[in-house]
């Protein structure tokens, strides 16, 4: 019995903290404090690499504060 009450509240716990997370939110540069031509700038570096054939493709989370 109590297996199954220490189950049931790590089951819960955890779903609770997958619940709150949430997906990144997209933004203006701009606002943020970010420059929006050091991003493009990025944008392009990596973009080389998938014209050259180095990459197939990627995807880049640049992230402020977290």
């Amino acid at each position: 019995m109590k297996i199954r009450v220490l189950l049931f509240l790590v089951v819960a716990i955890a779903g609770a903290q997958v619940a709150r997370a949430g997906g990144p939110v997209v933004g203006d540069p701009a606002s943020v404090g970010m420059s929006a031509d050091g991003l493009e700038a990025l944008r392009a570096h990596f973009q080389h690499y998938v014209d050259e054939g180095k990459l197939s493709g990627l995807t880049t989370l640049v992230a402020r504060k977290g």
